[in-house]
């Protein structure tokens, strides 16, 4: 499966007009396809314990700094804890100028957060 066959398996994008319950459905759909997509890819490339697994348990949550956090991919063992973190953030539906500055404060707050999700001994 490719990243264009993860959007094109959950069916079409709802209306503009739909429900926000419909869209936030559909946004969830899409970034878990993606996160297994990803996933796939990255243990085709030689990480054999990337999460998740099609069908599997999704996001993995990791201690930071600044409490909790998930992740839609990661590769992590009990040694070295998180060693790879991928988000998947998906605008799909107007404003998206909004939307895109919404994502970006996720993921700055995901870059201060996740590096204290670990320590070299």
């Amino acid at each position: 499966m490719s990243l264009l066959d993860a959007v094109a398996a959950i069916g079409p994008i709802p209306a503009d007009d739909a429900s926000r319950e419909v869209k936030k459905a559909y946004s969830e759909r899409l970034s878990r396809h993606l996160a297994e997509e990803v996933a796939a890819s990255l243990r085709r490339a030689g990480f054999p314990k990337v999460k998740p697994l099609r069908g599997g348990p999704g996001e993995k949550e990791f201690q930071g700094g600044l409490g909790p956090k998930k992740v839609d991919v990661s590769y992590s063992d009990e040694q070295h804890g998180l060693l790879l973190a991928v988000s998947i953030k998906t605008i799909s539906f107007a404003p998206f100028g909004k939307n895109l500055k919404n994502r970006f404060g996720d993921l700055c707050t995901e870059a201060i957060t996740l590096p204290c999700a670990f320590r070299t001994p």
